[in-house]
């Protein structure tokens, strides 16, 4: 049995061209009971993986005009406790000495930051362009486990028509 339990805040503030919008959310997910004959990793008491505690994210949109807006956007994710699953696989797969238990592959994740900002521009009244900058710092923590390849910054450019 599981308990889960946490707290979700969000806020919002608009002032003429200005608007902020924040949310924080902690997470705490803990073992309660074990079924009798569980063999498994998880004791009474754990936090389960793959799961932050917080998260939290800020993103300020400035619109100058009616045909402009820019959002910059940060997502906070706190650090977790998951598998090393590089660790893992290699005793699967590679024949490296098996260290004792599952629970011996569990490691800290630490937490990240990313930051993304998006440019939209209305250039006819059905036609918008957009730049988004994903990632800009660049980031390369895994967002799961070290098996999941981290995104890097990603840099897109488009154009929106409506009918």
């Amino acid at each position: 049995r599981v308990r889960n339990r946490g707290w979700e805040l969000e806020a919002m503030v608009a002032a003429n061209i200005l608007r902020v919008r924040a949310t924080y959310s902690f997470t705490s997910s803990m073992v309660e009971q074990l079924t009798p004959g569980y063999t498994g990793d998880l004791q009474v008491g754990d936090h389960l993986l793959g799961i932050p505690r917080h998260t939290a994210g800020v993103a300020v949109t400035l619109t100058p005009s009616q045909q402009t807006s820019i959002t910059s956007a940060l997502t906070y994710v706190g650090g977790w406790t998951n598998s090393d699953f590089v660790a893992l696989f290699g005793f699967f797969f590679a024949g490296n000495p098996y260290r004792g238990s599952g629970r011996a592959y569990w490691t800290a994740y630490p937490s990240f930051t990313k930051v993304n900002l998006t440019l939209t521009q209305r250039v006819l009244p059905n036609v918008q362009v957009l730049a988004r900058g994903e990632n800009l710092t660049n980031s390369k923590k895994f967002e799961f486990s070290n098996v999941s390849t981290p995104i890097r910054r990603v840099m897109r450019a488009g154009a929106e028509v409506t009918f």
